[in-house]
């Protein structure tokens, strides 16, 4: 008979343990949740002090990341985040990974799109373009692998320089992971 109320207050006792554990766990997921990624103004210098060291450190590591960097420098475009993420959680209207485009400009062979998209927080996105019946196709991805639980708005601009085909519109696409 001891040995009955004994493990029903054990069991009780790690029930506890474990909640405490995962509260924890989850008010460190969500206290390290940092949106805001500082831009790497151009892929093409190696002047990256404005640039936080774990980003530069990831990006050397990361293939994905190395490979679109290597893509923008051959191909001579650009991608970066150009505001910091902003909450967006409460916005319902636009689904997630869909781009908005807010400003598109084509002048003297160069495309500038300015665009946004809400995903989830802590992503970096890279990607590469094809030109298609007088169209820029650009898919993107996510290229680091930390996720974090908040969502937010994404400002991104892509610019397109030493264009020879003269283009009028694009497509932004997510390539699916």
């Amino acid at each position: 008979m001891l040995g009955v109320p004994m493990s029903a207050f054990l069991l009780k006792k790690m029930k506890s343990i474990l909640r405490n554990i995962l509260v924890a766990l989850l008010v460190l997921m969500f206290l390290n949740c940092n949106p805001s990624i500082e831009k790497i103004n151009n892929p093409h210098t190696d002047d990256l002090s404005n640039v936080e060291p774990e980003l530069i450190e990831e990006t050397l590591i990361n293939p994905k990341a190395k490979y679109y960097l290597n893509l923008m420098q051959t191909k001579n475009y650009s991608i970066s985040m150009n505001a910091p993420c902003e909450d967006a959680l409460s916005d319902n209207t636009v689904k997630r990974n869909e781009c908005l485009i807010l400003k598109e400009t084509y002048e003297n062979n160069t495309a500038t799109i300015n665009f946004k998209f809400k995903a989830a927080c802590c992503q970096e996105f890279m990607g590469d373009y094809i030109i298609k019946n007088n169209k820029i196709i650009f898919n993107m991805e996510q290229v680091n692998d930390i996720v974090c639980g908040c969502i937010c708005w994404y400002h991104y601009e892509l610019k397109i320089n030493n264009l020879n085909n003269k283009v009028n519109k694009i497509d932004l696409n997510f390539i699916d992971n």
